[in-house]
């Protein structure tokens, strides 16, 4: 998403305030981050004190930034490498390794199923 001035339109004028609500809520709970982000941040532009979305803002201060979804993943030679290390029976370097991912990837699917299997 692009927010530079020239060619960011802010939510509010497509949408009423408790529209944009809704909507930036919804966006937090499915994990759009920035997305939350972005209509959190059109609605602070309007309404600087609007205490729903200073809320959201700070809710999003721990969450990671940038494009959610191309890092929920960690590289493939990562995930390759533990899919060997779990042919070779070695479970508890898996198990050792799949969770320092999570840290960086905590909603990486494929980390968490690999971590699942060798526990």
């Amino acid at each position: 998403m692009n927010n530079t001035n020239e060619n960011h339109s802010n939510i509010l004028n497509n949408l009423a305030l408790d529209q944009a609500q809704r909507l930036a809520k919804k966006k937090l709970k499915e994990g759009s981050y920035e997305d939350a982000r972005n209509v959190y941040s059109d609605i602070l532009e309007k309404f600087p004190k609007n205490k729903k979305a200073m809320e959201g803002i700070k809710a999003l201060t721990n969450r990671p930034q940038g494009k959610i979804k191309n890092i929920q993943e960690p590289q493939q030679e990562q995930l390759n490498f533990l899919v060997q290390l779990y042919g070779q029976g070695q479970f508890k370097k898996v198990i050792d390794i799949a969770q320092g991912l999570l840290n960086h990837f905590p909603n990486s699917i494929v980390v968490l199923n690999i971590f699942g299997a060798a526990y």
